[in-house]
């Protein structure tokens, strides 16, 4: 890198493993000005201050760093040298003998990207899943030197930038389910659509955004929260998707669950977000704000399946899991093309959908003359028997307290009776989608 930047590393799980790649190449003292290791946590907090959470792998702690080390950088040295000056820093949780088995971590990056700029930040989450220790902190260290590359060196192409990050391993061995760019020079770029990107490249599964359209790793969301699924198109958010999440719910809190503990989520899935089979990145967004204005908090993920979106939260977290869902949205669930890839077809996507504590709530759906629930479902033939074992050992459920009303609702022709100026459809939107419609021009209102 042909760059005047200068600075401080501070790494802290996994060993110094960015820093020990600029001291391979030699020339170190041209960009490094300190390295360091905080491992015990009561030097930690001596330096950086505790959590309130108590953990050490976590993004406020990787801010506290970055914000401790830049400022020692540039109270020191700015007076004394002509840099851009940095800092660097990561906190890990590697594979290890206490049985963590797939490491993770937060990188990030404070810097000058030009002579005497304010501070901008690149901050990003990542799992690690090679099967040894060693070898995830060899793809770390390549990641860390590529963000610091990237940080400089692509700044103004911050796809590319993201792209980057894998440049020089085998992408399998490292996901990034998280990035966020702060500072002046990036506030022309949206932070959603870079994070959606990550989901396009398959650089991870799934990316997620809070009840306040926050970028978030997931795991922060949902520490110790239980989840409630629902999936959809959501163009927009309308009252049918507001009650089935709110009976849902409703249903949950009934076998005894906390409600404060429950944390509802709406997925979207890449699949859902094409229009006339293409990505239309404006109605991405458009979809986003409607459900963060009611307070959801939403998931973009690659999975086409519903056992896959059940396996990432069981990855993540080992929570009460219920997915709610249109009854007829059932038929995709038994359809056994789906599930060709399965050794066990069908069978296995099934075990896995319900293993541990995981249930179906079905809300009804009027569909002609027939309003469908468990009873009236019709699934494939041969399938109905298993179909009726799971309804009878509870793990599928009609959801009983709904609004008959809104069954008359058709979500698809929303957008263009919001395109034409009807009326109507503000009838047929919570408040809030009606609001954030009508004030940013959404949808081609």
């Amino acid at each position: 890198m042909n760059s005047p930047a200068y600075g401080s590393f501070a790494e802290i799980g996994a060993g110094q493993e960015t820093a020990r790649n600029f001291f391979i190449v030699g020339g170190a003292s041209k960009t490094i000005a300190k390295t360091m290791s905080a491992y015990d946590m009561v030097f930690s907090d001596a330096i950086y201050g505790s959590e309130k959470n108590g953990r050490y792998v976590c993004e406020s702690r990787l801010l506290k760093m970055l914000e401790h080390e830049y400022n020692l950088v540039v109270d020191r040295l700015r007076d004394k040298r002509d840099n851009q000056f940095f800092a660097f820093a990561n906190t890990v949780a590697a594979r290890s003998s206490r049985g963590i088995e797939h490491g993770h971590g937060w990188l990030g990056i404070r810097y000058q990207p030009s002579a005497h700029a304010a501070p901008h930040d690149i901050v990003l989450h990542v799992k690690m899943l090679d099967p040894r220790n060693v070898l995830q902190q060899e793809a770390l260290g390549i990641v860390g030197v590529n963000l610091i590359y990237g940080a400089y060196v692509l700044k103004d192409n911050p796809e590319k930038l993201i792209e980057s990050l894998f440049d020089g391993f085998d992408e399998k061995r490292i996901e990034i389910d998280m990035i966020r760019f702060t500072g002046p020079e990036f506030s022309k770029y949206e932070n959603h659509i870079l994070n959606l990107h990550l989901v396009q490249k398959e650089m991870t599964d799934a990316v997620m955004f809070d009840a306040n359209g926050e970028i978030i790793q997931p795991l922060d969301l949902l520490f110790k929260k239980e989840v409630a699924l629902l999936r959809g198109r959501f163009r927009p958010f309308t009252k049918v998707h507001l009650d089935i999440l709110e009976s849902g719910i409703k249903s949950f809190v009934a076998e005894g669950v906390e409600k404060n503990s429950i944390v509802p989520v709406c997925e979207l899935t890449m699949k859902s977000l094409m229009v006339a089979e293409k990505l239309d990145i404006s109605d991405f967004l458009h979809r986003v704000e409607t459900l963060t204005a009611n307070k959801i908090p939403v998931m973009v993920s690659n999975f086409s399946e519903y056992y896959k979106s059940r396996m990432f939260f069981e990855d993540l977290t080992k929570c009460k899991f219920r997915l709610l869902m249109g009854t007829a949205h059932m038929k995709d669930i038994f359809n056994e093309s789906i599930y060709k890839d399965l050794h066990g077809g069908l069978y296995e996507a099934l075990g896995d959908l319900f293993r541990g504590d995981s249930k179906i709530y079905c809300y009804p759906m009027k569909e002609r003359e027939t309003v469908l629930t468990t009873k009236t479902f019709q699934p494939p033939t041969h399938l109905k028997n298993i179909f009726n074992h799971f309804v009878e050992s509870g793990k599928i459920d009609d959801i009983e307290d709904f609004n008959k009303e809104y069954l008359t609702i058709v979500t698809e022709k929303i957008v263009e009776k919001v395109k034409s100026h009807s009326k109507d459809w503000e009838e047929q939107v919570p408040i809030e989608t009606v609001r954030i419609i009508k004030n940013k021009k959404l949808f081609g209102y």
